[in-house]
């Protein structure tokens, strides 16, 4: 029966110890989508004020390049994460 209790006491810390991950990558990839949806307010925010201006005709495709960048990172995060747990 020790055997049994020490197998179930490392899968319970195991267990945890994942979940801690887990969330701390959900979290991380939250604060790539707080970051991407301010710097998006930021930019359409300033070219809603100052249209006159010919850089907006730029500006105003920024976010969309913007969101795409934290997009991938946050991909790549969750795929290194996998890996990790996979191996």
């Amino acid at each position: 029966m020790q055997g049994e209790d020490n197998i179930t006491e490392f899968l319970m810390k195991e267990a945890e110890y994942i979940r801690k991950a887990y969330d701390e990558r959900v979290s991380q990839t939250r604060a790539f989508e707080r970051y991407a949806l301010l710097s998006t307010g930021i930019i359409w925010s300033w070219c809603a004020t100052n249209f006159e201006f010919p850089a907006v005709k730029i500006l105003v495709r920024m976010p969309a390049l913007i969101t795409f960048l934290f997009g991938i990172r946050a991909w790549g995060m969750v795929r290194l994460w996998t890996d990790r747990l996979t191996s």
